[in-house]
């Protein structure tokens, strides 16, 4: 996992290795509440931002384990709807030894239990990606969410 010192603005530093897979990105640790809604904001845009950076690195290690139980129930049944694991579906998806060569996450917008953040990467096959990713608190934790469910509406 990135320890937060490679956070710096939003931005994940030059990642010795990480794979695409920005159509559905990580989960990070929820922090507990401290009655102060413009520190709890803080707390759930940091962790959704470590929970992205997490994302990257379990995926660029082609550590599929990790990177699914960075998502929801919802997401990892999803991947398993065609009658495989979500670490095989992953791996499937993911044939290639690209690495995510830079990353960032952006205008993360969190309402109650849900939120969105753009993430934008730089990969060496496809050059450059971003998507809206949806993220949803699940017993505390911050989780990816399905692809194309990028709207945090209740």
């Amino acid at each position: 996992m990135v320890p937060p010192a490679h956070l710096h603005g939003g931005r994940v530093r030059r990642l010795p290795s990480v794979v695409t897979i920005l159509v559905t990105l990580t989960a990070a640790s929820g922090c507990g509440g401290s009655g102060d809604g413009a520190n709890d904001a803080r707390s759930d845009e940091a962790a959704i931002r470590e929970v992205a950076a997490d994302f990257v690195v379990a995926a660029n290690a082609r550590d599929w384990k990790t990177v699914c139980s960075l998502f929801t129930p919802d997401a990892v049944r999803q991947a398993e709807s065609l009658g495989v694991s979500c670490e095989e579906s992953f791996e499937r998806r993911n044939p290639t030894t690209e690495k995510v060569t830079r990353f960032t996450v952006s205008n993360v917008q969190v309402r109650g239990d849900r939120a969105t953040a753009i993430l934008e990467g730089e990969n060496t096959v496809e050059g450059l990606t971003s998507t809206t990713q949806a993220f949803e608190k699940v017993d505390g934790e911050w989780k990816m969410g399905l692809a194309g469910s990028g709207d945090p509406s209740p």
